[in-house]
């Protein structure tokens, strides 16, 4: 029977997700008590699935995305690592945080999972938008997964989609585990609305605040997981610059060009000194041997970042690319400013999806340092700095560097923005995203679950009256 329709959401689009959401709820209890073992058995299928699909993922990608074979052979390395990292996670059940208090009362405690998360596949990808690294750490944490696929490249969806659900039946493990639902009119509301999903997540960022409002008219609200805006700032200090500008600028110009959207560094502070002259001509050379940069989800969103930013007062355009003559294509494009005509930072901190960016000339290092305070949550930053003798730029540097851990999630020092590497830290972040705490009261050992037996049949580091055991 369908539930009650919520008023806000489209009766059709209820409809046809309702079944997809009851049988996502139906799979949670066990696959949320599936043991890690079962986890990594099905993260492992889905690569080994997605690398028996490489060839006619790379056909479909190019025929739906212009995307050549080698960006298909990237993202499929990167998931390759993602799921490795997050099952050595697993393998170490540090993700459980399991607890015990034994007085006055037996206290349990353990991180259990959310349940079915709805997951808006990104767009800009041949297989993210089917199997991002959302949707993988959800299923790591024992979350049947939901994806919203895009309607930009369905063929690469259904591949990828039909990939996953070959390996979640290769687990030994219902369908309802995963599904891959189209984009229809309404189906992103009914999705959140639904009382059976228990989370939600998006790696755009205002897709992620459409489903925070969303959440909110529930008479149940889920957490929303959203990423930051991604302009990346990258702050050039006087050394490095003096010393490098010309290194600097061909660097910044070549990650510009070749990095996913998300991790685009498209904000750069420099210090109107010694070495800005050549940054600045440097970037201007670069920029305008570039060729046009290709945007899955179509070039408008760029013409209209372009028109915003050159609108802007004492903003002055300083170099574009080839002209892009296919559909999809952007000329990248960089502009300058100072920092007292800075726009923004609701406009700077939304996700640069455009290859348009921004050289911001700072008459002083107090300047700059007003300039970082500004800036709202992003991806990563990176401050280039001189560390060899004599160098004068730890100072600013020891300064800039707090202002900086208060918005980024990854910092680098001396070194180009670029996705995180899955690690075992970010994978175990990742999972904890999708789980909740649960505490068990003087429960028999029985009903406890394996983390939290006396024995230790799992045989983990558990904390025991504030104490690490094994």
């Amino acid at each position: 029977m369908i539930q009650s329709v919520p008023s806000t959401v489209h009766p059709e689009a209820w409809t046809r997700l309702d079944a997809v959401v009851r049988r996502a709820d139906r799979a949670a209890c066990a696959f949320g008590q599936s043991n890690a073992a079962t986890r990594c058995r099905l993260l492992q299928a889905i690569a080994a699935e997605l690398d028996a699909q490489a060839d006619a993922m790379q056909d479909a990608a190019r025929r739906e995305l212009g995307a050549d074979a080698g960006a298909v052979m990237l993202e499929r390395a990167a998931i390759r690592q993602q799921i490795d990292a997050l099952c050595t996670v697993l393998q170490r059940h540090h993700w459980q945080h399991a607890a015990i208090e034994t007085a006055p009362l037996r206290l349990c405690a353990q991180h259990v999972p959310l349940g079915p998360a709805a997951v808006l596949g990104g767009g800009a990808t041949p297989l993210h938008g089917a199997i991002g690294p959302d949707a993988l750490a959800a299923l790591a944490a024992g979350c049947p997964v939901i994806v919203h696929a895009r309607a930009t490249h369905p063929l690469c969806h259904a591949l990828a989609g039909q990939a996953v659900l070959r390996a979640v039946r290769a687990a030994g493990l219902p369908d309802g585990v995963y599904a891959l639902t189209p984009e229809l009119p309404g189906s992103v509301d009914a999705l959140v609305a639904h009382p059976d999903v228990r989370a939600a997540a998006a790696s755009d960022r205002a897709d992620a605040l459409r489903l925070m409002r969303r959440s909110l008219e529930r008479a149940e609200p889920i957490p929303v997981l959203a990423e930051p805006g991604a302009c990346n700032p990258v702050f050039i200090l006087p050394g490095a610059l003096n010393a490098q500008a010309e290194h600097l600028g061909q660097q910044l110009v070549r990650q510009f060009a070749a990095a996913p959207a998300a991790h685009r560094p498209a904000l750069v502070f420099a210090l109107d000194a010694d070495g800005y002259v050549d940054l600045r001509e440097t970037i201007i050379d670069e920029v305008g041997a570039l060729p046009a940069i290709a945007l899955p989800d179509g070039a408008r969103g760029h013409g209209q970042r372009v028109d915003w930013l050159l609108s802007a007062q004492r903003v002055a355009l300083l170099a574009e690319g080839a002209p892009g003559a296919g559909r999809g294509l952007a000329r990248p494009m960089f502009a300058e400013t100072d920092d007292a005509n800075l726009p923004d930072p609701p406009l700077l901190d939304d996700a640069c999806r455009s290859p348009a960016g921004l050289l911001v000339r700072c008459r002083d290092e107090h300047a700059m340092l007003a300039a970082a305070a500004r800036l709202g949550r992003q991806h990563a930053a990176v401050i280039h700095m001189a560390t060899g003798d004599g160098a004068d730029d730890m100072a600013l540097a020891v300064k800039l560097l707090p202002r900086l851990q208060r918005i980024a999630g990854q910092i680098g020092i001396n070194s180009t923005v670029a996705p995180p590497a899955w690690h075992v830290a970010a994978a175990s972040q990742a999972i904890e995203r999708f789980l909740r705490p649960v505490v068990y009261q003087d429960a028999p050992p029985i009903l406890l679950p394996a983390a939290l037996q006396d024995d230790n049949p799992l045989h983990l580091w558990r904390a025991v009256d504030g104490e690490m055991r094994h």
